[in-house]
């Protein structure tokens, strides 16, 4: 039976929800992203799924391509995912990029970066799969499938449908993914606000969309982070699968304090390197900011891996120390807490922003776009305000700033939101729910063999 976007019923996570040593799952878990310190949007995700795993008290194995860090070894990233998921066994593959040339070849990998090859890749029927060469080069799926092979899990869990066995999904236990961007809705996004190679742009979105409801037939249940993308991973899917909301969340930690009051003055906008988020603060720094009248405290500090981009930082040298760009930090909680508004300018993009979570979790006031908003219940006027033109935009950011105590009950409701919605908690029982609290026995959907078992 397919559900778009169920919501599991929350209740509390407590002593009788926590599984025993003799029913633990048994997890492969097989990621792209590495997920410790986190650096991206993907990266959160995967780093509260990894920890409301270990909350339930599952056994799990992640299995990991380096697709980022060249100069670090796969020794390195692995001690440091053990020390931050305390249990978890971990192997780490480099990916062929970062390799010599006779070695990708080995690998399967051919050359990275042709659009001739990922288009050939996309294209094969047995395959299913885009970018192969970025996402899930040959020596990756081999690896998984060695795993499969050799292992006794109950459960094969994957952040992307693009990470696949080399032979398919031929698995009898439960196939989970947590499919959070769909590269065929982005691409479409783009194709509607570009003009330009709308022809390329439109051929690579159909391919796309192809491959990706090739590959989300692969699996018995898909976790959605809104409810928007919940119905197209239910239409893409199919029959078969059951598609869960399951909003983003953050730990309790995002929200400590140190308990000393914090003056708040100036704006911040905390942004990925991801296109989405570049595109969002350019069209901020460029249409609205050098409209804000003097007389109101527009300091804007930047913070995160969106700093690293070129164009940015030579957006930002135009205002001089009227812009600060603060760079990557683990944890931005100092910054949140310090600003007087946070503004979340993101134009588009499927998924949801995390980086509006974020600011939720620490009670922020927050102007954002109603992109920003995507699949977040926030009452408009009352929890965020929400403007998509330019003049709206600084119009709600003078009313803000000038009443001071709608400002003030605006965090109020912005941390209610949030942990009503968004609470690490509420992440924890939708994961053990998917899972099964009730022993691996219920795991187990299929025989070794089962003729529905996808593959190609």
């Amino acid at each position: 039976m397919q559900h778009f976007g169920k919501e599991m019923e929350y209740r509390p996570v407590g002593a009788g929800r926590i599984l025993t040593q003799a029913s633990r799952p048994r997890i492969l878990f097989a990621t792209s992203v590495i997920p410790a310190p986190v650096s991206s949007d993907r990266a959160q995700r995967t780093d509260q799924t990894l920890r409301a795993l270990l909350a339930i008290g599952a056994k799990v194995h992640i299995v990991v391509l380096n697709m980022t860090e060249a100069g670090s070894s796969p020794q390195t990233i692995a001690v440091r995912l053990r020390a931050a998921y305390p249990g978890c066994d971990v192997t780490v593959l480099t990916h062929p990029m970062f390799l010599s040339r006779a070695e990708r070849m080995k690998a399967g990998a051919g050359m990275p970066g042709s659009d001739t090859i990922r288009l050939a890749d996309a294209m094969d029927p047995r395959r299913g799969a885009v970018s192969r060469i970025d996402h899930c080069p040959r020596s990756f799926r081999e690896q998984i499938q060695a795993m499969l092979d050799g292992g006794s899990w109950d459960v094969y869990f994957s952040d992307s449908a693009r990470i696949t066995p080399v032979e398919g999904y031929i698995f009898s236990g439960l196939r989970l993914c947590d499919s959070h961007d769909l590269h065929a809705l982005e691409l479409q996004q783009l194709q509607e606000r570009h003009g330009k190679d709308r022809m390329r742009l439109r051929l690579f979105c159909a391919i796309h969309r192809t491959t990706e409801k090739r590959l989300l037939k692969n699996f018995d249940k898909i976790l959605a982070a809104s409810p928007a993308e919940a119905a197209v991973l239910g239409d893409y899917a199919g029959t078969g699968t059951d598609v869960i909301h399951a909003p983003v969340s953050f730990e309790p930690k995002a929200t400590a304090s140190d308990g000393k009051a914090t003056a708040r003055n100036g704006l911040l906008i905390a942004g990925s390197s991801a296109g989405p988020d570049v595109d969002g603060l350019l069209w901020f720094l460029d249409r609205i900011f050098p409209e804000i009248p003097p007389r109101i405290d527009a300091t804007l500090t930047l913070v995160g891996s969106v700093c690293r981009n070129r164009v940015v930082q030579q957006q930002a040298r135009r205002f001089g120390d009227k812009v600060v760009l603060a760079g990557y930090h683990e944890d931005a909680g100092a910054f949140y807490r310090s600003a007087q508004m946070v503004i979340c300018p993101v134009r588009y993009g499927n998924a949801m922003k995390t980086k509006t979570v974020e600011a939720l979790s620490h009670s922020s006031a927050i102007i954002g776009t109603s992109q920003a908003f995507s699949g977040i219940d926030a009452r408009p006027g009352m929890d965020a305000l929400i403007a998509d033109d330019e003049a709206t935009f600084i119009a709600q950011l003078i009313e803000l700033h000038e009443d001071q105590a709608r400002c003030a009950q605006m965090r109020v409701n912005a941390g209610a939101l949030f942990d009503s919605r968004h609470c690490f908690a509420r992440y924890v029982e939708t994961i053990a729910t998917l899972i099964d609290m009730s022993g691996p026995e219920s795991i187990n959907l299929r025989p070794s063999g089962s003729t529905d078992a996808a593959h190609y």
